[in-house]
């Protein structure tokens, strides 16, 4: 399967929004820059997609300047100020030896947890306590807009290549753009029923894919 990870390299001009959204930006070295959004839990923790964070999947892409880690904290704006943020926790990448990017992460949790010193005054939001099933409606709300995304199923994988991936993502119909990693999934009363990931051209079009509210319940049950 090939997927391409929803990340940009440039700024935009952002709408307004309902979910807790700000943008994070993280460097890994010179001229390799990156750009997307961070959900707002509250008490200033962010959930965001792990490979906005992944230094071997920056390096995988020809990032000339990509280090080991990043050359310093993502930053999170915040009322339009950057704002360092720390890493509490999130899951590193693995070569799949298929077709590009080939890479993808254990339990296709592509995520990960972010901690700003100063709590913001911005509300938070929690993952949804059931999850989305195919034929569901709901809303993709990223910087730059918000748009209606049906379920139109899910992905399960074992092996792919000789990484291997037990995990679902949720299949959204809808078109993701560059710059978009990261966003929330918004389900019925306005929880998170995921976090956008990544996006995949078929024939005729292209789907795109979340992590959903299940895997973000276990993501965060585990000790930070």
């Amino acid at each position: 399967m090939r997927l391409v990870l929803a990340v940009a390299l440039v700024l935009l001009a952002l709408p307004a929004h309902a979910a807790p959204l700000v943008e994070l930006r993280v460097a890994f070295g010179p001229a390799c820059n990156g750009v997307g959004v961070a959900v707002h839990l509250g008490g200033g923790i962010f959930l965001t997609a792990g490979h906005l964070l992944d230094p071997g999947l920056a390096r995988r892409e020809g990032c000339p300047g990509a280090a080991l880690e990043a050359e310093r904290p993502p930053t999170l704006i915040i009322d339009g100020r950057q704002t360092p943020a720390a890493v509490l926790r999130r899951v590193a990448g693995v070569a799949t030896g298929d077709a590009a990017p080939g890479w993808a992460y254990p339990g296709w949790a592509d995520l990960a947890l972010l901690r700003v010193a100063v709590p913001p005054a911005l509300p938070g939001v929690r993952p949804c306590t059931g999850d989305a099933a195919t034929g569901d409606r709901l809303r993709v709300e990223s910087l730059m807009r918000r748009a209606d995304a049906r379920v139109v199923g899910h992905e399960r994988t074992g092996m792919l290549g000789p990484a291997r991936i037990d995990g679902t993502l949720m299949i959204l119909e809808v078109v993701l753009n560059a710059g978009e990693s990261g966003g929330a999934v918004i389900g019925a009363g306005d929880c998170l029923a995921g976090i956008v990931s990544a996006r995949q051209d078929i024939p005729g079009g292209r789907i795109s894919f979340a992590v959903p509210a299940a895997a973000l319940r276990g993501f965060l049950a585990q000790p930070r």
